[in-house]
């Protein structure tokens, strides 16, 4: 999925009042180009090219005109839930929406429907009962598993060199000098590792 084939997407949506029906895999593909981007910078393995700079600013793209998608089509999948409560589902509406959105449509209007009954429903409330949970403190400790790690999880690491300003795939520009101390995103944390440019504080590396 291009980036060319997401602003069109994006300028369809932005256009209609509507849902507008969109490829299938529009979201996968998206995300299907952003690992190749996202592995052609690494092969680059210099920050400051020109070629990398280029292929940064393409991901940054994709990934806010996907952003943009998803917020204007969220907004839309809402009011659908809103006022299915009102009226019968648009079924038109609903084979336009991406799997994922349907079960975010079905979740949001089976949660609204379940509000209204016990608010306006008699019966359906107890008065003066609060429904808490109680938790108890068994003195075990719980281990959390840490989220899976990611091209943009920022890294803190000790600048080696002076560089040349660039721009990252978070769309900020940075500005690095010998001894700065930064988080940067994970991949240009781990190209300047490599290059020697850059120390992983985090690990000692």
């Amino acid at each position: 999925m291009r980036l060319d084939d997401l602003r069109n997407v994006l300028l369809s949506e932005r256009e209609s009042g509507r849902l507008v029906e969109i490829p299938p895999r529009l979201f996968e593909g998206a995300l299907e180009r952003l690992a190749e981007l996202e592995r052609e910078v690494k092969q680059i393995g210099d920050p400051l090219s020109e070629q990398s700079h280029i292929l940064v600013e393409e991901i940054y793209s994709i990934r806010e005109t996907m952003r943009d998608i998803f917020q204007i089509r969220m907004r839309k999948i809402l009011t659908l839930a809103l006022t299915s409560l009102e009226s019968t589902e648009d079924r038109d509406e609903m084979k336009k929406m991406h799997a994922s959105e349907q079960g975010m449509y079905s979740a949001i209007a089976s949660a609204m429907e379940s509000c209204r009954r016990v608010l306006m429903e008699p019966g359906r409330i107890e008065q003066g009962t609060v429904m808490e949970e109680e938790i108890v403190d068994t003195g075990e400790k719980v281990a959390v598993a840490p989220s899976e790690s990611g091209p943009y999880d920022e890294v803190l690491v000790r600048i080696l060199k002076d560089m040349e300003p660039f721009m990252g795939v978070d769309g900020r520009v940075y500005h690095l000098k010998k001894e700065d101390i930064v988080c940067l995103p994970r991949i240009h944390a781990e190209i300047l590792q490599e290059s020697n440019i850059a120390l992983n504080i985090n690990t000692g590396t």
